[in-house]
């Protein structure tokens, strides 16, 4: 059996007092909400690993219009050890539905109740890891079960992207970005370009432009010369985090912090230059041309990004940490902020909670 569809997940539940696929339970001087994984607060509001999820003005699901999925069937297969919910169900269709309501579903194991003739039964909704199928240990025989595999195929796209333009209005010597980021494709062959500024001297290339998978995180100043560094570093899971990049004209010095913490630094990355003013910033593409010339081999996504900010000075570690730990954006030397993207926005999906 396959189901197909193309939903957004996040509106399913826009009448309900628990958010983000919360389960609302009555409780004794109201309700309680029991969240999904991911989540946690009083109404499962916050975001795991996101400090700004209770503060942050937009969030960016980009480079996917439509997200396609599909299940894919075994008969009297069950998976064992991975169970997140277990309810009655109406039916396998049903069943296959709600994991697609719940972002954190993988699988389902729906078994048919004993004597029905309306196809109810027992659905079991999975959260796992995609290599766990392949191991027999977990995948078991279960007669009357049917185990259902939950595929997603979400589209790159250089059509998806937000752009500010005359983003700076005086030459940088130094500079800091910074943002939160949540990858949804690991093994993805994209660069995963993030962030590019790019400036009409630029014949071809950006000003300033970073990469989260090439195949590491890549920093690049003057990309036109060809100057970048591959600072080591590499995400590999699709938990948020949260990335600073600073920049120094003298002796070229660069850092790179990730989750608050000075992960590589080094020198020599475009010593003596200045980044010219006036330019565009564009939020997950990789820019050829100013404000264009998107490839999709460059393109970021899937995933989601929020506080893209941009200093005209190199942030402290006290600075970087505080962000981190408590979403405290410094706005001294604040060249340009996150409020200013939510106007240039192209074929996105914007999140306010």
């Amino acid at each position: 059996m396959r189901v197909h569809t193309h939903l957004d997940l996040r509106n399913l539940y826009s009448g309900h007092p628990c958010k983000n696929s919360g389960t609302c339970r009555d409780g004794v001087k109201g309700y309680n909400c029991s969240c999904a994984p991911g989540f946690h607060g009083t109404q499962c509001e916050n975001i795991e690993g996101l400090s700004c999820s209770t503060v942050f003005i937009t969030a960016i699901e980009s480079s996917t219009v439509y997200r396609s999925a599909y299940f894919s069937t075994l008969a009297d297969k069950q998976l064992k050890g991975f169970v997140v919910k277990r309810f009655k169900s109406p039916g396998q269709i049903s069943c296959s539905q709600s994991c697609l309501k719940n972002t954190w579903c993988t699988s389902t194991n729906f078994k048919l109740a004993p004597q029905t003739s309306d196809g109810e039964g027992t659905c079991e909704l999975n959260k796992h890891n995609r290599s766990v199928i392949k191991q027999n240990t977990y995948l078991q025989f279960e007669n009357g079960v049917a185990f259902s595999m939950l595929w997603l195929k979400e589209q790159l796209s250089t059509k998806s992207y937000a752009k500010k333009e005359n983003a700076t209005s005086s030459k940088l010597s130094e500079f800091t970005v910074c943002f939160f980021v949540k990858s949804k494709d690991i093994n993805s062959t994209s660069s995963q370009c993030l962030f590019s500024y790019a400036e009409a001297s630029h014949i071809k290339g950006n000003g300033i432009s970073i990469f989260l998978n090439n195949p590491r995180i890549d920093v690049m100043v003057d990309v036109s010369g060809s100057h970048g560094t591959d600072t080591g570093v590499k995400i590999n899971d699709t938990m948020w985090h949260h990335i600073c990049v600073t920049w120094k004209s003298t002796k070229g010095t660069w850092q790179l912090y990730l989750d608050g913490q000075l992960r590589n630094s080094g020198t020599g990355l475009k010593e003596g230059y200045q980044v010219p003013s006036g330019g565009t910033v564009v939020i997950g593409q990789d820019q050829d041309t100013v404000g264009g010339g998107f490839n999709i081999e460059d393109s970021f996504g899937p995933g989601e990004v929020t506080e893209v900010n941009l200093w005209s000075r190199v942030l402290s570690a006290s600075d970087i940490a505080e962000q981190y730990a408590n979403c405290n954006i410094t706005e001294v030397d604040l060249m340009h902020g996150w409020k200013q993207f939510k106007d240039g926005l192209t074929n996105l999906t914007i999140i306010e909670p």
